[in-house]
């Protein structure tokens, strides 16, 4: 059981980190490549936080569904803020 919630806490940190690289595209430190500022250029290679957000929203709705009841029914609308931060052109 320990060894899930060290899962659980690393999920939510990797979900909260993935919102925020996704925020930085949207300030001077996100670079346009091939028309979408998707991007952040850290010295040396370039990082599109989108993919970071795909894998760590799979990650944190299987913590969730794991900690849920199995009796009640959920719509995690909190997964929609990656995505919309995907969907943006």
């Amino acid at each position: 059981m320990e060894q899930i919630d060290e899962n659980t806490r690393l999920t939510t940190l990797l979900y909260l980190a993935s919102l925020v690289l996704l925020v930085l595209t949207l300030t001077p430190l996100g670079t346009e490549i091939n028309g979408s500022q998707r991007w952040l250029v850290v010295p040396g290679f370039r990082l599109q936080p989108s993919e970071m957000a795909k894998l760590t929203v799979i990650l944190a709705l299987a913590a969730y569904y794991d900690w849920l009841d199995t009796s009640k029914t959920s719509r995690p609308v909190w997964v929609l803020v990656p995505v919309a931060f995907n969907l943006r052109s």
